[in-house]
């Protein structure tokens, strides 16, 4: 179910890309509606009439859950289970099911489980009043109010256990970026919309199979580090930068309207950007999104802090765009590379101006 959602995202590609992640996260979608919620209703986010409407729908084709894309309170998440009597997922918690899914690594993992433990703590507000009714008088706290208590601080340490790990995690991280750093060694981080072909760019340029790739929303959660070596060609064919080589990393992909308690989880692995000399802005140039998807990037790299670094627009997927498409995008982008991670088309081109930004200036 979509709320025709934020302003410059057109709702049909709102459907689009919440039917993509239901399907990355493994589950079929029955159907789908979208609704206008001018003002959103505290306790059940929709009006009583809609509630009503949507339960009826829900025993008629016998949904077993039901899946907003958008994200709600704990008290409206409550409400909503009782009246359809069904599963109830919002944006968020979908996400983080396929957060699950994906990660890997010691960091990545521990990262989602940062992100899920503040998603529930956040939900406990939604069970208070139920508790609250079990026991206690006037003036006094009952035993559902305490046990409330009691959960809400064992979160609350778990969560700064979390923090206090990644934190170590993100000190060697650090670490190696700095040993790098003195090194000479140029760092180079790839950022973009989730599905823009980040992954089998960095395997292309690396000339490596090792990271994964597949046509799915959040493929790779988990971050990348590769080498990436500046042979003899084209512009570097004088032998000038030959045998040279430059670190790239691959992020985790982005997503419009992603909720603080995602964005705040990732943050730590994010924030290494900022130490970066180039940032290379993936777009997948088939998506007819491409400028909200843009945006979308440029609005997490303000946040991160990176939004003076220099960046190199890349515009992938070149194989799949007309000669018209790719005429209009040069337009829209007039110093983008284009590239194709399928044919290899424009890679020459994009290490060229990679090599120009690093050190040829």
């Amino acid at each position: 179910m979509v709320d025709e959602g934020p302003a410059g995202f057109p709702t049909e590609e709102a459907v689009a890309e919440l039917q993509n992640l239901c399907l990355t996260a493994g589950i079929p979608a029955g159907g789908v509606e979208t609704l206008k919620v001018r003002e959103p209703n505290a306790t059940t986010y929709f009006g009583k009439g809609k509630v009503a409407e949507i339960a009826g729908r829900i025993k008629e084709n016998d949904f077993k859950r039901v899946i907003l894309n958008l994200d709600f309170s704990g008290i409206q998440q409550r409400n909503l289970k009782d009246s359809w009597g069904v599963e109830i997922l919002d944006r968020t918690s979908l996400i983080l099911q396929i957060f699950s899914k994906h990660a890997h690594s010691a960091a990545g993992k521990l990262q989602v489980e940062l992100a899920r433990e503040n998603y529930l703590l956040s939900r406990m507000t939604g069970r208070g009043i139920l508790l609250s009714r079990l026991g206690g008088g006037i003036g006094t706290r009952g035993p559902g109010e305490m046990k409330l208590e009691e959960e809400r601080r064992r979160a609350r340490e778990h969560i700064k256990r979390l923090e206090i790990r990644i934190s170590a995690l993100e000190e060697q991280r650090q670490k190696l970026r700095d040993l790098r750093k003195g090194r000479g060694v140029p760092e180079i981080a790839l950022v973009g919309y989730t599905n823009a072909g980040k992954s089998a760019l960095l395997n292309t340029l690396c000339h490596k199979k090792a990271t994964l790739v597949a046509d799915k929303l959040f493929a790779t959660l988990d971050t990348t580090t590769r080498r990436i070596y500046f042979c003899a060609e084209g512009a570097l064919a004088s032998g000038e930068g030959k045998g040279r080589f430059a670190v790239a990393t691959d992020t985790v992909g982005f997503l419009h309207n992603l909720s603080h308690t995602l964005v705040a989880a990732f943050h730590a692995t994010l924030e290494g950007i900022s130490d970066a000399q180039l940032i290379i802005v993936v777009l997948d140039g088939s998506s007819g999104l491409i400028s909200e998807h843009y945006g979308t990037t440029i609005d997490v790299l303000n946040q991160l802090s990176a939004k003076n670094l220099p960046r190199l627009v890349v515009i992938n997927k070149l194989d799949l765009l007309t000669a018209e498409q790719k005429e209009r995008l040069e337009r829209k982008f007039p110093e983008a590379v284009f590239t194709s991670s399928i044919t290899g088309e424009g890679l020459p081109d994009l290490k060229e101006n990679i090599a120009a930004r690093i050190w040829m200036n």
